[in-house]
């Protein structure tokens, strides 16, 4: 794909800047309204969402499909 990033470190700068610009967007929220105790409270929900997000689709990915199964793949040797 001519889209992709060229190589591993400019996939490392997407992937924080991913998680880094919203972040910066809630502490920018709080000096704005000044009122950072709404922006810390916005950031813990961010937060709690993302954990969830991540513990459930963490397992429901690593768990593979049936289709994946009857194909004949290891699934064990996988991430060796």
């Amino acid at each position: 794909m001519p889209f992709e990033n060229p190589n591993g470190l400019t996939n490392l700068v997407e992937m924080v800047s991913l998680l880094l610009i919203p972040v910066a967007q809630v502490f920018m929220f709080g000096r704005m309204v000044r009122a950072r105790r709404q922006a810390r409270a916005v950031l813990a929900a961010m937060l709690a969402m993302f954990v969830i997000g991540v513990g459930v689709a963490l397992p429901v990915e690593q768990h593979g499909s049936s289709v994946l199964r009857s194909s004949g793949v290891s699934l064990a040797s996988w991430g060796r």
